[in-house]
């Protein structure tokens, strides 16, 4: 863990830069996408930093008039990241914000970006994952399509999902390939469109005027078998998930598809997931936990103040796997210190996302004292969220018989 804090943004970012002016075309920025088989570009104005234009954009303009359309009303602007911000700083921003790529430098001069691959990159390095298995990070019950299914039907479910990538099975039903949002955009620039193998093109390589980023007619009638071009990396849920990273990005493949001994996909791991990892990593590491009153407390030994805050990170952990949390506050008292019949009170607030939990103990040793507050406090909170999904199913059941 120390080594991947360690990190920063200089230290993993590309500083070659794919970019394209915010007056340009859609056909250029298609263009660059793909002969440079990237997701996202760089958008400049007068050579000042503009945003991003990539395939999520892309989905939002299908079927406009490549020539004529001009990406200045469609680019995205993620913040500028610095480049002496930290890895977990950096992730967190490109989780929560849902961005493949992050530009680095400042507001007067972009000195790089990072992806998700040069994040990959850092986290093998660090050695992080070692150890950890493919089941503990895959995400379950993936999108799957047939191979003989239709372009449309793809390019609906990667709009509607917001996602880059389905895994595709054959007839009997083994995983036979992956489709990617890059080889969407490259049916959607037909060969004819870009004039590869035609005239069709201007001298400059774009689509010539009047040309459309796919056809209407024809997309139900090709079959994504065509246009698959990665064979993902697979897996065994007990894989360890180390080596797989790295075959995957050796062949230049972000993703890891996960399959049973009859190699039908029950899972699969995108950057995303090992991001959300180093995510959570962080919120850990940001759960406070304050005691007070307990220094102050002579009959406690030092093994029992170690052995309370133990518990104490051992429940706001367990807690925390369920819902969010963000501060366990805990004081502690003591009564008849002089005698032998001390006796300790523990009082504790714990902040969840499920809402704001109370609880009270007292006994003759702080640590029986304290671990039976903990266990109230988790009842507590069990009980809270049962209550929560409860009303959600009622209002769900509520709303069905309104219809």
């Amino acid at each position: 863990m120390d080594k991947i804090e360690k990190i920063t943004a200089k230290d993993i970012m590309s500083a070659t830069i794919k970019s394209i002016d915010k007056n340009e075309t859609l056909n250029k920025a298609v263009s660059i996408l793909i002969n440079n088989h990237i997701h996202n570009l760089v958008v400049f104005e007068n050579d000042k930093y503009a945003g991003i234009f990539g395939y999520k954009q892309l989905a939002k303009l299908h079927r406009r008039p490549e020539q004529s359309t001009k990406l200045a009303n469609f680019i995205s602007k993620p913040p500028v990241i610095a480049e002496d911000t930290g890895i977990l700083d950096l992730v967190e921003q490109m989780y929560l914000l849902n961005y493949k790529m992050m530009p680095i430098g400042d507001e007067a001069k972009i000195t790089g970006i990072v992806t998700e691959h040069d994040i990959l990159n850092a986290i093998v390095t660090s050695g992080l994952l070692t150890g950890k298995k493919a089941k503990d990070f895959m995400t379950p019950d993936p999108l799957i399509l047939h191979e003989n299914d239709s372009l449309g039907k793809a390019f609906s479910l990667f709009r509607r999902n917001n996602i880059s990538r389905i895994l595709i099975i054959d007839n009997n039903k083994k995983l036979t390939g992956i489709l990617e949002s890059l080889d969407l955009i490259r049916e959607m620039t037909s060969k004819e469109q870009y004039g590869r193998d035609s005239g069709a093109s201007s001298s400059s390589g774009y689509i010539q005027p009047g040309a459309y980023i796919s056809d209407i007619i024809s997309e139900y009638e090709i079959s994504i078998k065509s246009l698959m071009s990665t064979t993902p990396v697979s897996a065994s849920p007990d894989d360890l998930l180390t080596g797989k990273i790295e075959e995957s990005l050796n062949l230049g493949i972000s993703t890891i598809a996960i399959i049973d001994k009859n190699s039908y996909p029950t899972g699969i791991i995108a950057p995303k997931d090992i991001i959300h990892f180093l995510v959570s990593l962080k919120e850990k590491q940001e759960l406070q936990i304050q005691v007070s009153g307990i220094e102050s407390i002579k009959t406690i030994t030092d093994f029992e103040k170690s052995e309370i805050l133990k518990i104490a990170e051992r429940t706001i952990n367990k807690i925390s796997n369920i819902s969010e949390s963000r501060n366990f506050a805990i004081h502690a008292k003591a009564y008849n210190q002089e005698s032998n019949k001390t006796t300790y009170t523990f009082r504790c607030k714990l902040n969840t996302a499920s809402g704001t939990l109370f609880a009270k103990t007292h006994g003759f040793d702080p640590i029986d004292t304290f671990s039976t507050l903990a266990d109230e406090i988790e009842k507590l909170f069990i009980k809270k969220s049962k209550k929560q999904k409860d009303n959600i199913r009622s209002n769900i059941r509520d709303a069905k018989y309104s219809i």
